[in-house]
């Protein structure tokens, strides 16, 4: 921030001041003492210069004075004009920190609603597997002394079997024919 002198330091007004601090500035204690030297200064200036100068001084001291006024009113309306935004922006954030609050607690209780129905979920499916496995259990269960037997993925092993048959034959047919020639040549 800019400092600025104060017009009546050729008064005994030595202080630099913010412009934002002008108005509190003026009402000092200093600065008072400074217009009535300034005013005793000029009234006794008049006695001894002419008037013409005292005037034209007068007029030099009015127009700073005038000028630090529309200054201090100008920053005056900056300061209203903020503080109004100010609490327009404070008064549109409330609504949005408490639609915050209540959003987190309906994730919160919707996080506590998703975790229960997943452990449900697992112990549904728990039940269903152990269910399908006793309805599998009781088709195959005889009541009048028939064993029944259940063979899964009967094409699979069909297809092991018939690539094997000629397996068990060949090293029969060999084993066959080893046993013959010890049997004759004996």
């Amino acid at each position: 921030m800019t400092t600025v002198p104060c017009a009546l330091k050729d008064y005994g007004c030595s202080h630099s001041v913010v412009r934002v601090e002008m108005a509190e500035h003026y009402l000092s204690k200093e600065h008072q003492d400074a217009v009535i030297n300034a005013a005793c200064a000029l009234s006794s200036k008049n006695h001894q210069n002419n008037n013409g100068d005292t005037i034209a001084r007068f007029e030099e001291i009015y127009e700073k004075i005038d000028i630090a006024a529309g200054e201090i009113q100008m920053l005056q309306g900056d300061a209203c004009r903020l503080n109004a935004e100010l609490l327009h922006v404070q008064g549109s954030l409330k609504p949005v920190i408490r639609d915050v609050s209540s959003l987190k607690l309906s994730i919160e209780e919707q996080n506590a609603f998703l975790d229960a129905m997943k452990s449900k979920q697992e112990i549904l499916t728990q039940d269903l597997a152990s269910l399908t496995q006793k309805v599998e259990d009781m088709q195959y269960i005889s009541y009048d002394g028939t064993i029944v037997w259940k063979i899964t993925n009967v094409a699979e092993k069909m297809g092991k079997a018939l690539f094997t048959i000629p397996l068990i034959f060949i090293r029969n047919v060999i084993l066959l024919e080893k046993t013959w020639e010890t049997i004759f040549d004996n």
